[in-house]
């Protein structure tokens, strides 16, 4: 006798229900997304214990006839596609026939439909995936697909479903994340007979900020150089982040997912805004052409694989850096009159804001010792300043441009670490050394990137620093990479290194305070095999460095080395952030100090 045998439907539907079907969420998920494939305008949900004992959707879309109603029911049958070619190109959130058989075969199942060109409709009912019958039924047009006792005949499944609280968590998840991406659909969530959630129709705009509480929100935009890939949406300050990612909703052509391609781009683009364990909050929205991108990846259609992921992430960084650089949560930068606000907006920089690159200028201040800390920006390194003489205010070119720092009025400095500036809308305060640090970090960066190492400046007496033998170990693990940024040093015994020079851009710090930072941040991340590469290893190595070269608290400055800050500033690609994450500048609005003052 063969020990191999062909399952029976009823079985087999438990199995693929295993794969679709996870919780009640997974339920509400596929009636969702039924409603919206069925061109529904209103969709009401009514859930009981979580969506455990009931999951109802109705909606006021096509409906279907008798014939298609109880095609429904049966394994990969679906009206999405007809061939091979249309799986190429799914247009739809549902084509694998597959999530109403798997729900009918572990819940009791009932659907009730009706097409606009029929008088009456039909009533249908499923137990465990044994078909009960089905009977005529006076209905409105549209459907109403409802399961009820979810997994009441697969216990094992049944005692893995979470507390009601947390089911319910789930399913208004589902809930809200369709309602992002369908502005134009009425929502409507009941749970154990109570309203629950309500999100009539809007714009795209409002409703990401009803479905995300009113957090301030600042659209995004950009397309690929080709055109074919569009980015939109809209995304909080850093100063708003949350504490996971579940509040960053990413669709691809109005498709939800939760994909790890997408969040590993965006996160990168913040890079260090955020602060530990914080995330950004809003939709991104891409729109791609069909055939470019697969959504047959995974039973759930929570993944997605695109032809061209290098396009789709080189559009992402695009949207999320100009984001970054604008700061329209700082400096009130608005989107041009007349463009239009939504999923389809994508946001042109305002004619007063310049992209900046290496090669802008030279703008000079001192660091504490008196030796020229210069933040200047040349088009290729040049050895540092060799005179000990403090800078005067004639070293300074003249400030100026029409870039917001450089724009705002100087009321002076504060603690000796804060500039305090006054801007159209409020005040202004600036950390000095985190606006000099950033200063700094972008223009190693740029250096970096453009020869691949740094320019080395020979010290005139090399300097011999004692180290532990675990950081001589390491230190010949990564001389290499200590030459590409500039140090270069040898053992000198067994517990010293002799440092012969430093990067010559930050000339002025302490070797040995240097050589033990970096040494550390190396044995941290290291860096990037590609010569010229500035990946996140890189950039964490080089804002140690940038830390070492920057003014620090109880540096008093003069009017004309904050003038000359500001303007550096507004020739950093993201000058509102210093590379380790913390803010440069705050505001604060004249409308906040009135609050304040209790003036209105």
């Amino acid at each position: 006798m063969s020990r191999i045998r062909v399952l029976d439907d009823i079985l087999i539907s438990k199995i693929s229900a295993g794969e679709v079907i996870e919780r009640p969420a997974s339920v509400l998920k596929e009636f969702i997304e039924n409603s919206l494939d069925a061109g529904a305008k209103r969709i009401s949900v009514d859930l009981d214990s979580g969506g455990k004992r009931l999951v109802r959707v109705s909606d006021d879309g096509c409906g279907m006839s008798r014939e298609d109603a109880l095609l429904s029911i049966e394994r990969h049958a679906t009206s999405k596609i007809k061939d091979e070619k249309e799986l190429a190109s799914v247009g739809t959130f549902g084509f694998r026939g597959e999530a109403l058989p798997s729900i009918a075969g572990v819940s009791r199942f009932s659907l009730t439909t009706r097409p606009a060109q029929e008088r009456v409709g039909v009533a249908i009912e499923v137990e465990g995936g044994k078909f009960k019958g089905a009977k005529d039924a006076g209905c409105p047009v549209g459907t109403t697909v409802e399961a009820r006792s979810l997994f009441f005949n697969t216990r094992p499944r049944l005692k893995f479903l979470k507390t009601n609280e947390t089911e319910l968590s789930r399913c208004s998840e589902v809930a809200r994340s369709a309602a992002v991406a369908n502005p134009e659909v009425d929502f409507e969530v009941l749970h154990n007979g109570r309203n629950f959630l309500r999100f009539p129709r809007a714009d795209i705009q409002n409703r990401v900020k009803a479905v995300l509480k009113n957090v301030p929100l600042h659209a995004v935009g950009a397309s690929s150089t080709n055109g074919k890939i569009k980015i939109s949406g809209f995304l909080c300050a850093p100063s708003d982040g949350f504490s996971s990612m579940t509040r960053l909703y990413c669709y691809v052509n109005g498709r939800y997912l939760r994909d790890r391609f997408i969040n590993r781009v965006v996160m990168e683009c913040f890079g260090r805004v955020f602060e530990a364990r914080r995330y950004p909050q809003g939709a991104l929205f891409i729109e791609i052409p069909p055939e470019d991108v697969d959504v047959n990846v995974h039973p759930t259609k929570h993944e997605v694989r695109f032809l061209s992921p290098g396009a789709v992430a080189a559009a992402i960084r695009s949207a999320v850096q100009d984001l970054l650089s604008l700061a329209p949560w700082m400096t009130g930068q608005k989107q041009h009159a007349g463009a239009p606000t939504g999923a389809k907006f994508f946001q042109e920089k305002p004619d007063n804001y310049r992209k900046h690159t290496a090669g802008a200028g030279t703008d000079e201040i001192r660091n504490p010792a008196g030796r020229s800390a210069g933040f200047d920006f040349p088009s290729s390194q040049s050895p540092p300043r060799t005179d000990d003489l403090p800078a005067t205010a004639e070293s300074f070119p003249a400030s100026g441009g029409e870039g917001f720092f450089s724009s705002l009025k100087v009321l002076g400095q504060a603690g000796d670490l804060y500039i305090v500036c006054e801007s159209e809308k409020g005040l202004v305060v600036i950390d000095q050394h985190a606006a000099h640090e950033r200063v700094n970090f972008e223009r190693f960066k740029n250096s970096y990137k453009t020869d691949g190492t740094l320019l080395a400046q020979k010290l005139l007496i090399p300097e011999i620093v004692e180290i532990r033998p675990e950081e001589a170990v390491l230190f010949g693990r990564f001389e290499s990479q200590m030459k590409k940024l500039g140090l270069n040093a040898e053992l000198f015994g067994a517990a010293a290194v002799r440092i012969e020079s430093v990067p010559a851009i930050i000339s002025g710090a302490s070797a040995k305070q240097l050589f033990v930072d970096v040494l550390s941040e190396l044995d941290k991340t290291g860096l990037s095999e590609l010569p010229g590469e500035i990946d996140r290893k890189t950039e964490d190595v080089l804002a140690t460095m940038a830390c070492h070269r920057s003014i620090r608290a109880g540096y008093v400055m003069e009017n004309s080395e904050i003038r000359s800050l500001l303007s550096a500033m507004d020739k950093c690609e993201i000058p509102h952030f210093c590379p380790h994450g913390r803010p440069v500048a705050m505001d604060m609005t004249y409308g906040s100090l009135e609050k304040m003052f209790k003036r209105k």
